[in-house]
């Protein structure tokens, strides 16, 4: 789905299907749908926000009473992908009917390489302040726990297990002890599969943010 390209008929394609998928949560009762704002691809920043604005409302327009939330993901800012900046999504916000309907999910690999250290216990509530001014952190519904494989501010999207990347143990204790995220659903997008001594992976990184909880 691409809700910011240029392109009319990849738009057209991308809020169709996003309007099955949507109401297709509907249907199944489930609380909040995610999606990536998109790819300005070859046009202007501003002009792709505009346009995801617009494929938002249309879908807002096509779908009145339904309980499922659309969830915008922050981005790292890999190519030419909007939604890495805090003010990208408070515009997306701001510019869509019912922005009432609207909640974020916060990818930790992908504020880590936007550029957003939360590492340390200062840094992480300056983070936290700057979301807040921006679209306010009430709106955060959902957080995709992943550490990551490029550095600070690198723009590179890359997973890797809890730990074992660049953001490093400290920077998850924040997260999972701080109040104001309690009960949010913390979602693994780390790769499947076992380790060396035939343990699911899931399982082990699960088991790494649990003891990071005081």
């Amino acid at each position: 789905l691409n809700l910011a390209s240029p392109d009319r008929e990849i738009r057209r394609k991308s809020r169709l299907a996003l309007l099955d998928e949507l109401t297709r949560c509907e249907a199944l009762g489930v609380d909040a749908l995610v999606l990536h704002p998109g790819s300005r691809m070859d046009g202007e920043e501003k002009e792709a926000l505009r346009r995801v604005s617009d494929g938002l409302s249309a879908i807002h327009g096509k779908t009145p009473g339904f309980a499922c939330r659309v969830l915008l993901e922050t981005t790292a800012g890999q190519g030419r992908t909007v939604g890495h900046r805090f003010e990208h999504i408070a515009e997306i916000i701001q510019n869509t009917r019912e922005n009432e309907r609207l909640g974020i999910c916060l990818d930790t690999c992908h504020l880590f390489a936007a550029g957003f250290d939360f590492r340390k216990p200062s840094s992480y509530e300056g983070m936290i302040r700057a979301m807040d001014e921006a679209f306010g952190i009430d709106r955060i519904r959902c957080i995709h726990a992943n550490d990551s494989k490029g550095g600070l501010g690198s723009r590179l999207d890359r997973h890797e297990h809890i730990g074992k990347g660049r953001i490093g143990k400290d920077g998850f204790r924040h997260f999972v002890n701080d109040r104001r995220f309690a009960g949010l659903p913390m979602i693994l997008e780390t790769e499947k599969g076992e380790d060396g001594r035939g343990v699911d992976l899931d399982k082990v990184n699960l088991k790494r943010l649990r003891s990071l909880i005081e």
